[in-house]
């Protein structure tokens, strides 16, 4: 029933939704019927987005981060889903900011491309734990620059004394807790994945030249690790500041480091994909069909065309293996 479910689908849901969040803020009689329709039809695209990425990334590589564009699909959806959460448990219009969000995402997926990358037989629930906890990394560092942009916002109206907008923010109270949630998060989650990444490099034979996204990643951990011990010990001033400062960081360190290793020249998920046969390249097969049924009775001429055949396949080998 729902196999035929295209980006177009969920992202249209979405984009209705976003017009109703928008609406609400100009209608403010009508925001109880506005709230109802923009809940459904995030609902609408969410279940969407979920038969998406079940027909075209569990059945057809087994697990949802096979691609570039699979994972950033996966983050797509996780983020609908803090906003789905977010519209029931608080009065805030999260979805307002969200829902940009997860719009964005989607069409990063869409660049990013489904090019699988190569299969591997070893570590498998390493690699998932990789990908996942870096996911869990992105996805809580977006919603830590979240609140901690509403705490400045919070904080600057309640010094000036200005009137409530229509948007409703939260408390300094829940922002602060907020904050501080997704800092330690974000900077447990990142060490998982290098851990995650370390192991791959160490015992599975993935590939080990460097790049921006392992160099950076790792770094970007120390760094985070580093304030999370600082805060603890030097004790600043504004708390709850110097949290949103570390979400604000970590998620545009973390924004970057992805859309290079996606799109980057050299970047670490295009090392992962396998490269696509040269026009003219010789492969294997072309020998064993001379080896298993020659095209003619003369043996010298075979023996010819082996060898032939046989040195131009060595040539190519070493050529790609220069280029890696």
């Amino acid at each position: 029933m729902l196999e035929g479910v295209g980006v177009v689908c969920f992202s249209a849901s979405y984009l209705i939704a976003l017009f109703f969040e928008i609406a609400r803020l100009r209608f403010s009689k009508e925001n109880k019927l506005l709230f109802a329709c923009s809940f459904v039809a995030t609902s609408l695209g969410v279940v969407a987005h979920a038969a998406f990425l079940y027909y075209n990334d569990l059945l057809q590589n087994d697990h949802f981060f096979a691609s570039a564009g699979g994972w950033f699909s996966v983050l797509a959806f996780a983020v609908a889903l803090v906003a789905l959460y977010l519209a029931l448990v608080s009065k805030t219009q999260f979805s307002l900011f969200l829902l940009p969000l997860t719009l964005a995402l989607s069409v990063v997926s869409l660049r990013a491309g489904n090019a699988a990358f190569t299969p591997a037989a070893t570590c498998l629930w390493v690699r998932a734990t990789h990908a996942f906890s870096l996911l869990l990394a992105t996805l809580v560092s977006f919603f830590g620059a979240l609140c901690g942009v509403m705490y400045f916002w919070q904080r600057d109206r309640l010094r000036k004394n200005v009137p409530e907008s229509s948007i409703a923010l939260p408390s300094l109270e829940w922002l602060s807790r907020a904050c501080r949630f997704a800092a330690n998060v974000s900077v447990v989650a990142i060490g998982i994945g290098v851990a995650g990444g370390f192991y791959l490099k160490i015992f599975s034979g993935a590939p080990s030249r460097a790049d921006l996204a392992s160099v950076g990643t790792p770094s970007l951990f120390l760094l985070a690790l580093f304030a999370r011990f600082y805060k603890r010990r030097a004790q600043p001033l504004d708390v709850c500041a110097f949290n949103s400062i570390h979400n604000l960081v970590v998620c545009v360190a973390m924004t970057l480091l992805l859309l290079f290793a996606a799109f980057g020249s050299s970047g670490h998920w295009k090392r992962l994909v396998p490269p696509k046969d040269e026009p003219g390249a010789l492969k294997i097969e072309d020998i064993s069909m001379i080896v298993v049924s020659p095209t003619t009775d003369n043996t010298r001429e075979t023996n010819l065309r082996m060898v032939a055949l046989v040195s131009r396949f060595a040539t190519q080998d070493c050529l790609s293996a220069r280029r890696s």
